[in-house]
């Protein structure tokens, strides 16, 4: 982890060691001559480039993770935190959650910038969250901004991030939130320098803006005439307010550095509003707030710390929480008998008295779903399921089995009403199987309320013994013991108390693992349609012509037997238009042909069908709208597309090893369109790799970091965006698989609409029209091809036919006259390195490529005295093109053709040809 470290540095990052469990900072403060701590002298401000420094740190903590201060490190960091928010239906008791995705907080940035994010380095957090990497602007330094969507974090000047490789051990044994997992690099290539894209103006506009938005501001909530509740304080709402206590010192404990000092005043006041309310002692409440700051002091001493709270404290004092409505909600439950479908609790503390999220808590009034399943049937019959381990997974099955699925090479996935979801499983997951633990306790209250049966009374005849048996039967109780001290020992008390035993850490973490074998699926069962696409409201379902029967499309609602794990952020309206787009299109495409091939073109990256085994080269100088094309379409189908790395398609001096990890194509599956921009001058297209990717056949070796291998089912078109052409290989395999795609209009800096963005993100429904239309078209008669297209791509693949240009400057073919495979090859090498046409390696083809080479072009090699290549003259000498090492400056003389006369120009003079065979 140190030399990972140290290879920051040297990029120009300042880094630093953090806890392994939780990601704070190792490094403490300096102390003054009185021994107090220095503030801001610790943590992310001891953060280096030096290498001695770092290398000491890792020495006394070799696994620390790596802490990368963003802002002294030009750096803007874009958090992206998904997450579960929990309230209590202050009616019901039930749990309500609010889903928060990685997709839905891109959705939610998106509709406030008016534009997608650009693509840029990307990593990964192990609770499935995203860092997204900017460039800081120009100007005073951004800081650690709070006016971005919910669960959006900013990191800039004073803040920092854990950047990968880093592992996490976590801290859920020591009661905190972070639980186990790995960092690991998303998309980009965190060495290259310009991986790091510009952060988008739009971003940096809202983050500049020293407002907040009017629906993010916290809101200091008075409630007119409420008074105390000293001594009318249930048990209830006791629990409820040490409830709260309870979570608001969690949160002040873990709090993140830059949010500190507010998370601290925050809860501070709202803890003394249930103090002011007398739902809470005031030494113990104030006591333990005080502790749980001390617990993450940051670089404040005591007096910055009991300064904090008194601010808060004094607030909250002033504004006593009504409590009142909270109080007759629970003995409304209590009238009401033992609950049915879900536990009985008060609202969370996070909560207001009619159960939306809390202003105070940073909520927002949201659309939430219930969670919990089972009506009297369901929680009778788990009531009655083994008090075991696999008791409990059977209780897990029957509420939630149906939400999740578990695939040994991914992880959990679960269904999140719209799709099977990768990023927020883990999470679902330990909520679904903490609710199934705690369901625990309605089986016993259920079981409890339906009371023990009672024998018949004497003197009854037959047909009232009759009704008394039936009416016993709804009796589910039972008496089990009765002690020596006389306690009953019930069915129901047995079961309430394995309930609790169930709650401990153990069974709840041994419940997941039990559920793998009974929920298993693989990679392959997933996203296998390909002519599903989930969208914002439903998901499309195209068909096939059949017959008279045209191929069609309708929108239908999400299933969970799809297997669908992606989804598109736009809305499907068929009476939609998008008058911005069109007029853009015929603007930097003004021929018909080219527009109706782009829109087969997107229509065909819908689709999970890569039968066509094309790939498309997007050419053409800046400002020609090849960029807002991609972005367009990506940002319509969201998780469908992917921004691969150009080098996953390259050619590189290091092959790919079989058990070599390849995340890179493992994020590639489920995939519809797949886009990378800008290969390096010079660079070179890995036939092999591009051949794969464009084919209609499994790869199979694929697999994550620490995962085993899969196969890759290809369901992705993949688009090369390109300012100049990648080389490419010249045979008929990698040939018919290419379309190079010219964008020549470039649009002049006057022209350029700076809001055009933005309005194709309005457009979206009417843009995935057209999309529809292409695609249908597509499903009909396939790839339409341009001339435009037919012509520029057949002069890209003669630009790269080398050995044709080899061929018909250097060679004539004579028959009867022979070269030997040497002197060949001496003279090919030569004239590849004057021409500048060495690969990436910088090293002419190799003899035994060459001969491949020469063969599919019908040239063929036999023996004599030695290897020879029949019917070949060659028109020069090695020497005419490199001497001493260098290739020669001067005119070439005049070729040496056989009806000339002149003798054929030998290799130079070596005294041995590899290729003599010995007697």
């Amino acid at each position: 982890m140190g030399q990972a470290a140290i290879a920051f540095a040297r990029r120009g990052w300042f880094v630093f060691p953090c806890n392994v469990q939780n990601g704070r900072p190792l490094v403490g403060g300096d102390r003054d001559d009185d021994g107090n701590v220095i503030k801001n002298s610790g943590g992310l401000h001891k953060a280096t480039c030096d290498e001695a420094q770092i290398e000491a740190w890792w020495r006394r903590w070799p696994v620390a993770q790596i802490g990368l201060h963003s802002g002294i490190s030009g750096l803007l960091h874009l958090d992206f935190d998904p997450r579960v928010d929990e309230t209590v239906d202050p009616e019901t008791g039930e749990v309500l959650s609010d889903t928060w995705t990685v997709d839905r907080l891109k959705t939610a940035l998106l509709a406030q910038m008016g534009e997608a994010l650009p693509a840029t380095l990307t990593s990964v957090t192990p609770s499935g969250g995203e860092h997204h990497w900017f460039r800081m602007p120009a100007g005073d330094p951004i800081g650690n901004r709070g006016n971005l969507p919910k669960h959006i974090d900013v990191r800039g000047q004073g803040g920092y991030i854990i950047a990968p490789p880093s592992e996490r051990t976590g801290d859920l044994d020591q009661g905190g939130k972070k639980g186990p997992g790995a960092y690991r690099w998303l998309s980009g290539d965190w060495g290259d320098i310009d991986a790091v894209a510009e952060a988008p103006a739009s971003l940096v506009r809202i983050l500049r803006d020293r407002t907040k938005p009017v629906a993010d501001r916290p809101a200091q909530r008075r409630v007119t005439g409420a008074a105390p509740v000293v001594g009318d304080v249930d048990d209830d709402v006791r629990k409820y307010a040490l409830a709260a206590l309870d979570g608001e010192c969690r949160d002040i404990q873990t709090a993140a550095s830059g949010q500190r000092n507010a998370r601290l005043n925050e809860g501070a006041f709202k803890v003394a509003t249930l103090v002011a309310a007398g739902a809470l002692s005031e030494v113990v409440a104030r006591s333990s707030v005080e502790a749980a700051a001390r617990a993450n002091p940051g670089s404040d001493d005591e007096r910055q710390l009991i300064a904090t709270i008194d601010s808060g404290w004094t607030a909250g004092l002033a504004n006593p929480r009504d409590l009142a409505e909270i109080a007759a909600s629970s003995r409304s439950r209590r009238e009401r008998g033992p609950p049915r479908s879900s536990r009985s609790s008060p609202p969370a503390p996070g909560s207001t008295v009619d159960g939306k999220p809390s202003s105070q808590a940073g909520g927002a009034d949201v659309h939430v779903g219930r969670k919990g399943a089972g009506d009297d049937e369901l929680t009778q019959e788990c009531a009655f399921l083994p008090q075991t381990d696999l008791g409990n997974l059977q209780r897990f099955l029957r509420r939630y089995g149906r939400d999740f699925l578990y695939v040994e090479q991914w992880g959990w996935l679960a269904w999140d009403g719209r799709r099977w979801n990768r990023d927020m499983a883990v999470s679902l997951l330990g909520r679904a199987v903490q609710d199934t633990m705690r369901a625990i306790q309605e089986e016993a209250a259920f079981v409890e309320a339906s009371g023990v049966p009672e024998p018949a009374p004497d003197g009854l005849d037959a047909s009232q013994i009759l009704a008394h048996e039936a009416q016993q039967q709804r009796r589910l109780d039972r008496v089990l013991k009765v002690l020596r001290d006389g306690t009953v020992i019930t069915l129901s008390s047995t079961i309430s108390k394995w309930g609790r035993t169930s709650e401990g850490a153990g069974h709840i973490s041994s419940l997941p693992k039990l559920a793998e074998a009974r929920l298993s699926a693989r990679p392959a069962d997933f996203d296998a349609d390909p002519l599903l696409v989930n969208m914002a409201n439903g998901t499309l379902e195209f068909t096939r012509p059949d017959g008279d029967r045209k191929a069609s499309v309708r929108l239908v609602e999400p299933q969970r037997r799809h297997r669908i794990t992606k989804a598109g952020t736009a809305i499907f309206d068929p009476t939609a238009t998008c008058p911005s787009y069109d007029a853009f299109l015929a603007r930097v495409q003004p021929k018909d042909e080219m527009r109706g091939f782009l829109d087969v073109w997107a229509g065909y990256n819908m689709l999970g069908d890569a039968s066509a085994q094309k790939m498309a080269i997007f050419y053409g100088e800046g400002a020609n709208g090849k960029g807002v094309w991609i972005n367009t379409k990506r940002a319509i189908l969201g998780d469908y597309a992917w921004a691969a790395s150009i080098n996953t398609f390259m050619d590189s001096e290091r092959s790919r090893k079989g058990s070599d990890a390849s995340p890179d194509l493992a994020a590639l599956a489920g995939r519809r369109m797949v886009y990378a921009n800008e290969a390096e001058h010079g660079s070179k297209f890995s036939d092999g790799l591009v051949k794969e990717l464009t084919s209609d056949e499994p790869k199979g070796g694929v697999r994550e970091l620490m995962k085993p291998p899969f196969e890759l089912i290809i369901t992705f078109k993949n688009t090369i965006i390109a300012n100049t052409k990648p080389g490419i290989g010249t045979d008929h395999g990698i040939r018919r698989r290419m379309q190079l795609v010219p964008w020549d209009v470039i649009i002049p800096d006057e022209e350029q609409d700076p809001q055009l963005k933005a309005k194709l993100v309005q457009e979206a429904s009417g843009i995935l029209n057209r999309m529809v239309r292409g695609a249908i078209q597509y499903l009909g008669t396939g790839l339409p091809l341009p001339e435009t297209i037919k012509e520029a791509t057949e002069a890209y693949l003669d630009e790269n036919d080398i050995l044709g240009k080899f061929l018909s400057l250097c060679i004539e073919r004579v028959p009867g006259e022979t070269i030997g495979s040497s002197a060949l090859h001496e003279l090919f090498a030569a004239w590849q390195t004057w021409a500048q046409l060495l690969p990436a390696s910088g090293k002419p083809w190799s003899p035994k490529y060459l001969a491949s080479q020469l063969e599919r072009k019908s040239f063929r090699k036999r023996k004599s005295s030695s290897m020879v290549w029949g019917d070949i003259w060659p028109l020069y000498a090695a020497d005419d093109f490199v001497r001493d090492g260098r290739p020669v400056e001067n005119d070439l003389p005049p070729p040496r053709r056989k009806a000339g006369g002149n003798a054929p120009p030998g290799p130079s003079n070596s005294g041995f040809d590899e290729d003599d065979i010995p007697p």
